[in-house]
């Protein structure tokens, strides 16, 4: 998904325009073109009409590799001209697998390729689209690559890419900058809902994978580093500029671009390749600078990569702030994702969604790393808890005003030491929404010190969907009011469960004011106005129907909000 590279003004390495389909081909219906009758694989004596280029099987595991299920043999049949399979003829509780015929021969793919990944077929069955099955698929591709670790081993990298709900799998994936890279295998895999498959059928009609042109006018570019030029200022420390403004080189013109490994090592998180953000001018102090992203823009990262800011110039350790604006979200759908955002780089997003294909594509955020939501926007992190999304030390989640964050994935809070000093944060603006969704969760790494800190600055917190243990991993933290009166509010008694006193010993208050009760939530769930009792104290009469649990309780006066915590047993 997104990475980075080092930036080498001098050394440009050529773009590899790639030829030929490596699984053939992206004709329509083309597996539909290519059935011939043969023997079953578990019964010479039983012919059967299959795919010529694919083995169609179950195993009794549900994965790819395992025991082939020989109690039957599955054979297609034509009606209307076309070939179907009959889904009664499998064990419904089983995968179906299209496994295609390598002759025993891996394929070679280039160096820093770019392929897209295509899955069409047709069911009148319910097929499960979730990545809680064997091989952490239910349905969709798997494709397995093997890249030199050194000269005599090799590490298997493994691209998934999860069925969409229109009958369709679809997906982009990036080799890297390796030699020797062979593609292993190729599988499609279909799980169904339905117990009994009684009168149902299936028509597979394209399974391929095929190069995206690299080039330029209509390919992909490779970009060595984004530079940000004096006209581009807005201010004196402020430069702002669209994605072909700043990629560099700039000599030709590319629709999309990529962030390529550096090949000086074994592509890991020990060796990550960063592409960074430079002013062409002389910059002796931090300055903003905003990488803006039109809808149709495209920034891919081969694995191990990112992008950051540069150094300020004379400093060790200072970098440029970074920000990358994107109007649409719009990161394609790759198998691998473990991109880091450090070094106050900001992921600014409008309305639209990151829809991972592997559950454990990561964004992590760290050393002012932050993802945050424009206003007004709604944008969603994850579906159906895949995906992650990684909060280190320092790593902050930012909503603006008015926008809403529905997170439905896996939140780690990464913890490398366990020391108090590592924590992440999140700051909800008036009138935003966080909302963690049905199947997210929330965890921690390491130790029990690092916490989910989140500033309630007006916006609303929605963690219903979490456990109870998961709630306890986040703290909020309300603003910090200046009372009219010498001295903070308290109530008494503190956790109580009946009526209360709010004590405000030096307070020159005199009348009935109004207050209002707000869960955790930020949701008002009582209001009324204070009977007097004495100077400085004041009573209140919760509702019974209140639940357990933390309130803040904000009490309107003609000099400000006084504002008190409150828990009810």
């Amino acid at each position: 998904m997104r990475s980075t590279t080092t930036f080498l003004l001098c050394f440009i390495l050529p773009f590899l325009a790639m030829s030929q389909d490596i699984i053939p081909s992206s004709d329509s219906d083309q597996i539909q073109q290519h059935f011939s009758e043969q023997a079953c694989p578990f019964d010479t004596t039983d012919l059967v009409v299959l795919p010529t280029e694919w083995s169609v099987y179950q195993t009794l595991e549900g994965t790819w590799d395992g025991t082939l299920d020989s109690s039957r043999c599955l054979s297609f049949r034509e009606m209307d001209g076309d070939w179907i399979l009959d889904l009664e003829t499998l064990n419904p509780i089983l995968p179906l697998f299209f496994r295609y015929k390598m002759e025993d021969q891996e394929i070679q793919l280039p160096t820093n390729g770019m392929y897209r990944s295509v899955g069409n077929y047709w069911t009148d069955a319910q097929v499960i689209l979730a990545d809680t099955c064997a091989d952490e698929l239910c349905s969709g591709l798997l494709a397995i690559y093997t890249v030199p670790f050194s000269a005599d081993s090799t590490v298997q990298r493994v691209v998934r890419e999860l069925s969409g709900a229109y009958k369709e799998v679809s997906g982009c994936w990036p080799t890297e900058n390796l030699d020797s890279i062979y593609l292993q295998e190729y599988i499609m895999k279909f799980s169904f809902e339905e117990e009994d498959l009684s009168g149902l059928t299936f028509k597979p009609r394209q399974f391929f994978s095929d190069p995206i042109y690299q080039g330029p006018w209509g390919g992909y570019g490779q970009v060595l580093a984004f530079v940000f030029y004096e006209y581009m200022g807005i201010d004196e420390t402020t430069y702002r500029g669209y994605l072909r403004e700043t990629a560099f080189p700039d000599d030709e013109y590319y629709d999309y671009y990529y962030v390529q490994q550096d090949g000086l090592g074994f592509p890991s998180f020990d060796h990550y390749t960063y592409v960074e953000a430079i002013p062409s001018f002389e910059a002796d102090t931090v300055l903003d600078l905003t990488i803006y992203f039109d809808s149709e823009d495209e920034l891919t990262f081969q694995p191990f990569t990112g992008v950051r800011g540069s150094l300020v110039d004379g400093s060790d350790t200072l970098r440029h702030n970074l920000t990358l604006d994107y109007a649409i979200p719009n990161l394609c759908q790759v198998f691998f994702v473990d991109l880091i955002v450090p070094d106050n780089t900001t992921y600014l997003m409008g309305s639209g969604a990151f829809e991972f294909a592997n559950k454990r594509s990561c964004l992590m955020f760290q050393t002012g790393g932050t993802l945050a939501v424009k206003e007004e926007a709604v944008f969603d992190y994850g579906h159906s808890g895949i995906g992650v999304l990684g909060l280190a030390r320092d790593g902050h989640l930012d909503l603006k005003q008015n926008s809403t964050m529905t997170i439905d994935s896996k939140v780690a809070l990464v913890a490398y030491t366990g020391s108090e000093r590592e924590q992440a944060y999140a700051h909800l603006a008036p009138g935003s929404t966080l909302r963690f969704g049905p199947n997210s969760n929330l965890s921690r790494t390491l130790g029990d010190n690092m916490y989910l800190n989140v500033y309630m600055n007006g916006g609303t917190l929605d963690d219903s969907e979490l456990s109870k243990e998961e709630r306890q991993l986040i703290r909020r933290i309300y603003p910090q009011v200046a009372l009219p009166v010498a001295g903070k509010a308290t109530v008494a008694p503190n956790p109580s469960s009946g009526e209360i006193m709010l004590v405000m010993p030096e307070s020159e208050l005199s009348g009935d004011w109004p207050y209002q009760v707000f869960n955790e939530l930020g949701q008002l769930v009582a209001s009324g106005e204070l009977e007097a009792l004495a100077e400085g104290r004041y009573r209140i009469r919760p509702r019974a129907a209140m639940t357990s649990g933390l309130y803040r309780i904000v009490v309107q006066t003609a000099q400000g909000p006084v504002i008190a915590n409150w828990m009810k047993l």
